[in-house]
């Protein structure tokens, strides 16, 4: 990973855990959005992310909501290493 310069994020969904993607470090909301399916970039709103050990403290999605520790994040701020994504978008 260090020596291709990929860094992980997660996806998830509905507060459940989906998947992991490697992308660029330096990679764009929109551009995870993008790798993760078409149809997230195109019609991109937001994302909200947390990093991971965060979340696992939280006990879930839903409770760091609660908490306030999901962040809001926009279209051309950048993906961090270990950050878990929900992508909000419109068809």
């Amino acid at each position: 990973y260090k020596l291709l310069n990929l860094i992980t994020f997660f996806t998830v969904v509905g507060g459940s855990m989906a998947q992991a993607w490697p992308v660029k470090e330096g990679t764009t909301m929109i551009e995870a959005a993008q790798v993760v399916h078409s149809d997230f970039a195109h019609g991109f709103i937001a994302a909200e992310t947390i990093n991971w050990q965060r979340l696992v403290e939280s006990e879930g999605w839903h409770a760091a909501h609660e908490k306030g520790l999901i962040h809001l994040a926009g279209r051309d701020e950048k993906v961090v290493d270990g950050e878990v994504i929900e992508f909000k978008f419109s068809l």
